[in-house]
């Protein structure tokens, strides 16, 4: 272990992934699924942390390099894939399957071989599902696709060369629309952008453009140069409940950072079109830099959840690493603004490794699973060490769900100019606000709020006495932490036996917050 900063740098973040990874080339600890946190801020309130789990699936494999992984769910078998690139030497792609929703993945095999059975294709992107068992990637200049589930893959067609004759980059999953009666695929959506200039010159800029094909990808229309889409790339789009296209890419580096040589300056922006993918509106910039590799899922309550990669903004630890992490933010107005004040962190880290991108995350892709939760995977460099001669990244999970618990109304972040260092960078080594009072919450039912230290001594519920009130009274608020081991087990009226049974919001008994150390008691 020796030369391996395994230490949770940032004890705070129940987000920090620092602890759950065992060195690169030893004995393996950290086997599978483990207990994680997903933190969720609240404005400039104190941040809640919800329960997930966290799997370094990519440091189990027989490869010293994983990276780009893309996952999608088959419901006609309830069964998961996600595809990614293994190495070194040079990467190729893998995949692996779980008919499990996750919990367990079968050992990796080649997405395709050659004659002497060799793996043959690699850097393979844009996995899209199209439903009953077909599916669609790229790899290279050629379209593959598969027709039993991902079990074998044979080349599809050719990928079109731009309108100019320039090269037209992929990356990100087609947007499939169906026949809302009959299932069938009536069209397929995918987003490529093209390079003009020299990368890291004043004179670059990368040009954002759809296309459309109406034969399952056999042909494609004449691409569109968007123009809203000037100095974007690597661009991921998803259906809106309200019907409109909602659409987010990479932003180019920012001019402030030319001379850098590193695309991971690039932002994050988002675009909507009301038209069927035809027209755009302007950028909506989230990030002005730092922040990209985005992925959207819409949920059944019709919201959109957008994951990314952070891979600049964050202040380096106190030793002075790089941090790192995976973010989520929702939309609930489909997709025209989002909620940066109340952002998830998936996953942060230290990286072991200081000036180079080395340690960095890398791309996100998520799927929602028929339980409700999500299963977001990303790459990741956190154990790359300064003694390596390559770059060695890995495949990582988690699965988490978005949190029905309240929050504040703040949209500070939201408000502020998106080239603005309070939009771009995030210093969670700062001291964690006070937690909020019993009286920021709102009254469901008809409950009685009771508020902190209105009682001390004995606390009476139903007939039971308790260690914490002053006299016998119907109600009291008292820390959550405290009050525990004094709720389970009771059996009087107003108040489950098991705090698993408790519910958020509106059946339950008892409505308990963790991270704010508080519950309440509803008497009906």
């Amino acid at each position: 272990m020796a030369g391996s900063r395994r230490v949770e740098t940032n004890p705070s973040l129940a987000s920090e992934i620092n602890s759950k990874i065992d060195p690169r080339d030893a004995p393996w600890k950290h086997w599978g699924w483990q207990k994680h946190g997903v933190v969720r801020l609240n404005g400039s309130a104190r941040r809640l942390t919800l329960s997930a789990q966290f799997y370094l699936i990519g440091g189990e494999w027989d490869y010293s390099n994983s990276q780009m992984p893309y996952l999608v769910y088959m419901p006609e078998r309830k069964t998961l894939m996600m595809a990614a690139e293994v190495g070194p030497p040079s990467v190729k792609t893998i995949l692996t399957f779980s008919d499990d929703f996750g919990n367990t993945w079968t050992k990796p095999r080649w997405m395709h071989t050659d004659a002497a059975g060799k793996p043959d294709l690699m850097a393979s992107t844009e996995l899209t599902y199209l439903g009953k068992g077909k599916l669609i990637s790229s790899s290279g200049p050629d379209y593959w696709s598969s027709t039993d589930y991902g079990q074998t893959w044979a080349r599809h067609a050719i990928a079109p060369i731009g309108a100019e004759g320039k090269p037209m980059y992929q990356w990100d999953p087609m947007l499939v629309d169906k026949d809302p009666k009959t299932g069938k695929v009536i069209r397929l959506v995918e987003t490529r952008y093209k390079e003009n200039g020299a990368f890291d010159t004043a004179a670059y800029f990368s040009q954002g453009c759809i296309h459309f094909s109406f034969d399952g990808g056999e042909s494609w229309s004449k691409e569109l140069n968007v123009p809203q889409w000037k100095g974007v790339n690597e661009t991921v789009l998803c259906r809106a409940k309200n019907g409109d296209i909602v659409a987010a890419g990479r932003t180019d580096n920012p001019k402030q950072f030319l001379g850098l040589v590193n695309d991971q300056y690039s932002g994050l922006a988002t675009s909507v079109s009301k038209d069927n993918g035809y027209t755009w509106t302007e950028l909506n910039h989230l990030y002005f830099w730092g922040r990209h590799h985005p992925q959207m899922i819409l949920l059944p309550s019709g919201e959109l959840v957008l994951t990314y990669a952070v891979r600049n903004g964050y202040t380096d630890d106190q030793d002075g690493y790089p941090r790192f992490g995976i973010e989520a933010v929702i939309s609930k107005d489909n997709g025209k603004t989002w909620d940066l004040d109340h952002k998830y962190i998936l996953a942060s880290y230290s990286a072991q490794i200081k000036g180079t991108w080395w340690g960095s995350t890398q791309s996100t892709s998520s799927v929602l699973l028929p339980d409700g939760s999500l299963l977001t995977a990303f790459g990741t460099g956190i154990r790359n060490l300064p003694t390596q001669k390559i770059c060695k990244m890995d495949v990582a999970l988690v699965k988490w769900r978005p949190s029905r618990r309240p929050v504040n109304s703040e949209h500070t972040l939201r408000d502020a100019p998106y080239e603005s260092d309070l939009r771009n960078k995030t210093d969670y080594s700062s001291p964690l606000p006070p937690p909020e009072k019993a009286n920021d919450y709102q009254s469901v039912l008809g409950c009685r709020t009771f508020r902190p230290g209105v009682c001390r001594g004995i606390y009476r519920i139903a007939g039971r006495n308790l260690k914490g009130c002053r006299k016998p009274v119907r109600g009291c608020f008292q820390p959550l932490h405290e009050m525990r081991h004094f709720l389970v087990g009771l059996d009087g009226i107003g108040v489950f036996v098991n705090l698993k049974q408790i519910k958020d919001g509106g059946i339950g008994n008892v409505m308990h917050d963790v991270e704010h150390q508080a519950f309440r008691l509803i008497f009906f």
